[in-house]
C-alpha cells in the first residue's frame, strides 16, 4: 500500500468487508431503507477516514481517463464497489427495492 490511490482503495475494501459481513445483516436485515442508511453512514465513514490522512495535501489521485482529489476518488471508488455487494446483499436477503 505504497501509493495514495491503493491506501483509499484499501479502506473502501475494509469498510465494506465489514459492513457486508458483520454491520449490515445485524443492523439492516432484509430493510432497503436501514441498508441504504448504513451503507450511506459507511461512505461517511470513508470519506472521513480519506479526508483525515489527504485533506489538504495536494495529491493527486489518477481515475482512469483524469485526475481528481481525495474525495471525488474516494466517493467514485465506494460506489464501484458497492454497486455488486449491494446488488449481491439485497439478492442474498431478498430485498425488494420497492
Amino acid at each position: 500500500m505504497d501509493t495514495p490511490e491503493s491506501i483509499i482503495i484499501g479502506i473502501n475494501l475494509i469498510i465494506h468487508f465489514l459492513g457486508y459481513s458483520m454491520i449490515y445483516p445485524r443492523l439492516a436485515g432484509g430493510d432497503i431503507k436501514k441498508l441504504g442508511i448504513n451503507s450511506m453512514l459507511a461512505n461517511l465513514v470513508a470519506l472521513a477516514v480519506s479526508g483525515f490522512i489527504f485533506w489538504d495535501t495536494g495529491v493527486e489521485f489518477s481515475l482512469i481517463l483524469f485526475s481528481v482529489n481525495w474525495f471525488w476518488f474516494c466517493l467514485t471508488v465506494y460506489l464501484v464497489i458497492d454497486f455488486p455487494l449491494s446488488l449481491y446483499y439485497t439478492n442474498k436477503y431478498d430485498i425488494d427495492p420497492d
